[in-house]
């Protein structure tokens, strides 16, 4: 059996509300503050094995899922089980915190 090829991709997300992204999802992994922005990375998996042939093959664009990320303010409300998996904490440069959640695939 092959490995999968993988590489890390960055998604900007939306500071207090919900993103949507599409991509080959592997995991999601971390959560940061880059050039003032809000930003996500996560591993994808480019290939896949051929279920006739046993060959490491690319995946196409219909194979990417959607996954939603959720960020939320400090104090802000939530539900618990709607919100997805803590992914973690962002204190951005301009003093703002935000903690982010990702809906499983």
């Amino acid at each position: 059996m092959f490995n999968d090829t993988r590489v890390v991709y960055k998604y900007p997300i939306a500071a207090g509300g919900v993103t949507r992204i599409k991509g080959w999802f592997s995991r999601v992994f971390a959560v940061g503050e880059q050039d003032g922005e809000l930003v996500l990375w996560a591993e994808n998996s480019l290939t896949r094995t051929d279920f006739h042939t046993g060959e490491k093959v690319l995946k196409s664009e219909d194979e990417k899922i959607e996954i939603e990320v959720l960020v939320i303010g400090t104090g802000w409300n939530y539900i618990e089980n709607t919100a997805g998996i803590y992914i973690g904490t962002v204190q951005m440069s301009d003093g703002l915190v935000w903690h982010v959640f990702v809906k499983p695939w």
